[in-house]
C-alpha cells in the first residue's frame, strides 16, 4: 500500500475541512475527535498486538514521510493480515511531502512508539512496517486495557469487533484452511491430511527452544464464552514441550473437553519453519505441520 492521499488517510478534502474547523475551535493546537479502533482496523493492512523493544533515534527516509524511530517489533496475536513474527517498525515522523499529513506532524501528532506492548495498526512504506494512520496507529495496552472512542476498554471485547469474517481471513497456507464439519472455533481446525508417525504415550520431540509462538485468530478461535482463562503465549509452548502424543482417536474421543472455544496460531523456527497449532480447552492441542501432517497431544497421562 501507498501511503500518501488515498481512503487510508481520508481525503484531502476531508482532512482541510476537519482541520479549519478544528483550528477554528482552538488556535493553539489542533483538536482531533478520539480514535475509533474500528476504523482504524479497516483501514489498516495489518493488526497486530506486538511487544516492542530496542526503541532508537535513527532519521529513515520513506516514500512519503521521514521517520525519527526505529524499533523491534514482535507479534503476539495476529488479528489481520499477515506480517513476519519479527519485523522493525518505524514511526514518529519528523516531516512529509503530503501537506494533509504535515499539518498533523507540524501540531505533534505523530505515530511515536515506546517499549512496550501495543495494538498496532500498520501498512507498508517501500519496504517497510509504518503505522497505517498519521497518528492513531500504536495504541498501547496496560492492564489489559486499551483507548478506543476516548475510554480506556478491555482489549478482548474489542478484538472480537476487530475481527475479520472467515471468508477474508488471510492465510498463506489456504489449502489447509478448509473447515473441520466437526468445528469447534469459529474457524475450526485445519484440514489435516495424514498423522505424523511419532510415538505415542511420550512428549513430543520438537525442539522449541527458539519458536516463537504467534496466535492468529484466523487460525481458530472461540464462538461461545464459555471458557474464560486461555494461556498466554509462552504458557503456550510450555504446553506443547510437556503434553503427550495420543491417537488420533484417542484425542477425538477419549477427552471432555469445552466445546466451540478453540484457539490457534503458529510456532514459527529460524530456520524458516511454520508450525500450526491448536488449543482446545480440556488438556488437548494439535500441531499441524506445513505438509499437512499432524500431531495429536492431550494433558491427560496416557496409558502405555
Amino acid at each position: 500500500m501507498n501511503l500518501g492521499p488515498s481512503p487510508i488517510f481520508g481525503k484531502r478534502a476531508v482532512l482541510s475541512l476537519c482541520f479549519v474547523a478544528c483550528l477554528a475551535g482552538d488556535a493553539f493546537g489542533l483538536q482531533r475527535p478520539p480514535h475509533d479502533c474500528r476504523e482504524l482496523a479497516k483501514q489498516a493492512d495489518v493488526v497486530v498486538i506486538i511487544k516492542v523493544t530496542s526503541v532508537t533515534s535513527e532519521a529513515t527516509v520513506g516514500s512519503v514521510d521521514t521517520y525519527s524511530q526505529k524499533a523491534q517489533a514482535t507479534v503476539v496475536r495476529a488479528v489481520k493480515g499477515k506480517i513476519e513474527p519479527t519485523f522493525t517498525l518505524y514511526g514518529k515522523q519528523i516531516d512529509s511531502k503530503d501537506p494533509d499529513r504535515l499539518l498533523f506532524i507540524q501540531f505533534g501528532h505523530v505515530n511515536g512508539v515506546r517499549e512496550g506492548t501495543f495494538l498496532a495498526f500498520l501498512t507498508k512504506d517501500k519496504e517497510r512496517w509504518v503505522g497505517s494512520h498519521p497518528a492513531d496507529s500504536f495504541q498501547e495496552i496496560v492492564g489489559g486495557k486499551v483507548l478506543d472512542r476516548g475510554q480506556r476498554v478491555e482489549v478482548e471485547p474489542l478484538l472480537q469487533e476487530l475481527r475479520l469474517p472467515a471468508s477474508s481471513a488471510s492465510d498463506p497456507d489456504e489449502r489447509f484452511r478448509k473447515i473441520d464439519p466437526n468445528k469447534h472455533g469459529e474457524f475450526g481446525t485445519p484440514t489435516i491430511l495424514y498423522v505424523k508417525t511419532f510415538p505415542t504415550s511420550q512428549r513430543w520431540p520438537e525442539d522449541l527452544a527458539k519458536a516463537v509462538v504467534i496466535r492468529d485468530e484466523t487460525v481458530a478461535r472461540p464462538s461461545s464464552e464459555h471458557f474464560k482463562r486461555y494461556p498466554a503465549n509462552d504458557e503456550i509452548k510450555t504446553l506443547l514441550s510437556t503434553y503427550y502424543v495420543v491417537t488420533r482417536e484417542n484425542w477425538l474421543h477419549g477427552h471432555s473437553h469445552v466445546a466451540f472455544s478453540d484457539i490457534g496460531g503458529y510456532l514459527t523456527f529460524p530456520d524458516g519453519r511454520r508450525l500450526t497449532w491448536i488449543f482446545r480447552p480440556g488438556g488437548l492441542m494439535l500441531v499441524i505441520y506445513p505438509d499437512g501432517g499432524a500431531v495429536h497431544l492431550s494433558a491427560c497421562c496416557p496409558r502405555k
